[in-house]
């Protein structure tokens, strides 16, 4: 049975209008490393990133940083109790 590749090119964007980066964020990891940034705007894009068919037009780093933000936003740390030992009377194992 042959093998079958299949390829998948990005779409020419030179027509397709550009938003500006708005506030001054160079990329999605600056807006989301920033503690100011609206949590709404970030809470909106990490959903539209989650949802998307393709992640070709989003970086690496511009992921992690979601992903820190999620974490921070969502799950907190817990600090755990110091560790308990209980022993067995004596005698036994």
């Amino acid at each position: 049975m042959p093998i079958e590749f299949i390829s998948q090119e990005m779409m020419d964007l030179s027509s397709v209008k550009q938003e500006p980066v708005k506030a001054g964020y160079r990329s999605l990891a600056e807006l989301f490393a920033d503690p100011k940034g609206d949590e709404d705007q970030k809470h909106w894009l990490a959903w539209q990133v989650a949802h998307f068919v393709t992640l070709n037009g989003i970086t690496k780093v511009d992921l992690q940083a979601m992903l820190r933000f999620i974490m921070e936003e969502f799950f907190h740390e817990v600090k755990k109790p110091a560790l308990l030992v209980i022993k067995g009377r004596e005698g036994e194992p």
